[in-house]
């Protein structure tokens, strides 16, 4: 996240400046993420709760 500040991300957009959005972070580090300029962050296990190892998983239909 450091490392995209200091790079001093371009503003995109179709003929006028726009914010670049900015997806860090997940449950464990979204404060830090926001405090970076995150606009999204992704929190899933915080919501659902931890997820079984892939080798466990198993489809539910």
């Amino acid at each position: 996240m450091e490392r995209g500040r200091k790079m001093n991300l371009p503003r995109i957009g179709f003929g006028r400046e726009e914010k670049l959005e900015l997806s860090m972070g997940m449950s464990e580090d979204f404060e830090g993420a926001i405090a970076m300029g995150s606009n999204e962050v992704r929190v899933g296990s915080t919501i659902f709760g931890a997820r079984p190892p892939k080798g466990e998983a198993k489809v539910v239909p």
